[in-house]
């Protein structure tokens, strides 16, 4: 919570609300605390391959968060010191507003993106609650990009929701070797994947 919190207010110091954020972090923690800076923000995320892919130049962003410091893409001052005081109440958002922008993968076309409202999103994270019956002795693995649909909203946002711990492994691990999730799924005692 306290890493989500810092991105966040160094987010609002860069940007304002309904501000398109690319989010072009390899899979790990360092996406996962972008991701929900945003959603506690009230910025769009739009989640994209890293490096920065087509999809992000078709967001039209504010701000890309990468590897290494944030890019400012438009106007603004010189980045905000990151270890700044700052306060911000995280309020109920509105269903309608976009919560963030989901693209295709570009393998056959020029990416494509999907506005996905907060009302979608709790349907979607609804449905999968639903179906999967999650809470907190379930544990998840996944080795999804978390810029792909299924690795964003089932192996990040419902784990969070629902309160099941979820290990993520990098896509490169499992292409390079596939055992490693059977064997991930075994150690981690997995009950979802």
């Amino acid at each position: 919570a306290a890493v989500v919190r810092a991105e966040a207010g160094r987010i609002i110091a860069s940007t304002a609300p309904g501000d398109r954020i690319v989010i072009a972090h390899p899979p790990g923690p360092a996406f996962v605390a972008a991701f929900l800076a945003c959603l506690a923000s009230g910025r769009i995320a739009a989640p994209a391959a890293a490096p920065l892919t087509a999809a992000s130049r078709a967001a039209v962003a504010r701000l890309a968060e990468t590897t290494s410091a944030a890019l400012v893409l438009s106007g603004g001052d010189s980045p905000p010191d990151p270890a700044a005081d700052f306060t911000f109440e995280i309020a109920a958002p509105d269903a309608d507003a976009i919560a963030y922008l989901q693209f295709t993968s570009g393998s056959t076309q020029t990416p494509r993106g999907a506005v996905i409202t907060h009302r979608a999103l709790r349907a979607n994270l609804a449905a999968i609650g639903d179906a999967w019956g999650l809470g907190p002795r379930d544990r998840g693995v996944f080795w999804l990009p978390p810029f792909h649909d299924m690795g964003l909203v089932g192996a990040i946002l419902a784990p969070v929701a629902f309160g099941a711990p979820s290990t993520l492994m990098h896509p490169a691990a499992f292409l390079q070797r596939p055992v490693r999730w059977l064997e991930l799924l075994s150690s981690r005692r997995a009950t979802f994947s």
